[in-house]
């Protein structure tokens, strides 16, 4: 390691797009997805031997869904934090 610091306006279109992708579409897309899995882990609505499969499945991959949202949530802040570290060295370059 150099001991070098730099954050690009390349790096930083990188990181503003990284958290629109995380707090936006990806969280809008997990949303979606729960409410679907919702949906279909009721036994009223979708119904079967490998329907009861999902159902059994389903509060698994729920939990997993959010977990992966709190887990990119945590590596964006990480991000975040490191840019303005870089900034508050002089690495705006």
């Amino acid at each position: 390691m150099s001991g070098e610091v730099r954050s690009t306006p390349t790096g930083l279109q990188a990181l503003k797009e990284l958290k629109v992708l995380i707090n936006g579409e990806l969280e809008g897309l997990l949303n979606q997805l729960n409410q679907k899995g919702e949906i279909l882990s009721q036994p009223t609505n979708w119904e079967g031997k490998l329907a009861g499969d999902f159902r059994g499945m389903w509060p698994g991959m729920h939990k997993a869904s959010l977990k992966l949202k709190q887990d990119l949530d945590q590596l964006q802040s990480w991000a975040q934090k490191i840019n303005d570290d870089i900034q508050a060295a002089g690495g705006n370059r």
